[in-house]
């Protein structure tokens, strides 16, 4: 479900929402909107609540973890834009349950069946001042009965949302049935998608399936506009 700036409030009336501004949040751009743009998240994930977003913008300065289902809904991408800033990066490792691979991004995404549309998430304001983390990443490490991999987030549908300024706008490993209609990754310092199949340990087993481009733009990013040609090669036990 999708809802223009133009009839957002109209949309309001026949759901249960949430937004930042009821957790706190000013929307000025300047003002750090962290704990409640998480606030708003945990309560939707919490009670199945519709995360919509005001024509404003918001100022984030950590990583968010999305592990519950939510959809989040903006009044436009001009007009709804979430500024990530995070001060300092952090170390990653294979497989660590903290920080692992890609893990220094701005939304990490865990659960199955979530929704964004209509808004703007902001690393940077242009290639040559990306952020130096991701803008929104899909896995996570999972421990299986004799060894640690990665697992991904499924059937996550993303419509009119655009990337800017990121190292990778959109982080890919693995799983099916995502679906973006209408995106613009733009202007990141490596890749506007970066997509990466599955762990080379696994190959045989199954292969990414079903995801679906449509209707979207990739410009001005220095690296590649889709980058596919990388494949984890190790395995914690």
């Amino acid at each position: 479900v999708a809802a223009t700036g133009e009839d957002l409030e109209s949309f309001k009336n026949g759901i249960s929402y949430v937004t930042f501004e009821q957790k706190g949040a000013k929307g000025d751009g300047v003002t750090d909107d962290t704990e409640a743009i998480k606030a708003a998240l945990q309560e939707a994930g919490d009670s199945g609540k519709t995360v919509l977003i005001g024509k404003a913008t918001y100022l984030l300065k950590e990583r968010v973890v999305i592990d519950k289902s939510v959809n989040m809904i903006g009044s436009g991408a001009d007009d709804s834009v979430i500024k990530f800033r995070a001060d300092e990066t952090h170390q990653e490792s294979a497989y660590d349950t903290e920080w692992w691979e890609g893990s220094n991004a701005a939304m990490v995404v865990k659960a199955d069946h979530c929704i964004f549309s209509n808004f703007t998430l902001t690393g940077g304001e242009n290639e040559n001042e990306a952020s130096l983390y991701n803008g929104l990443i899909f896995h996570y490490p999972y421990k299986y009965p004799n060894y640690w991999g990665y697992e991904a987030a499924q059937r996550v549908s993303m419509s009119q949302c655009v990337i800017q300024g990121f190292k990778n706008g959109l982080y890919m490993f693995g799983g099916w049935n995502r679906y973006f209609n209408g995106c613009y990754f733009k202007q990141c310092s490596d890749a506007g998608v970066r997509y990466e199949p599955l762990e080379v340990a696994r190959l045989g087993e199954y292969t990414s399936s079903g995801d679906i481009f449509e209707a979207c733009q990739i410009t001005g990013c220095k690296g590649y506009g889709i980058d596919i040609s990388y494949v984890y090669s190790d395995r914690k036990s």
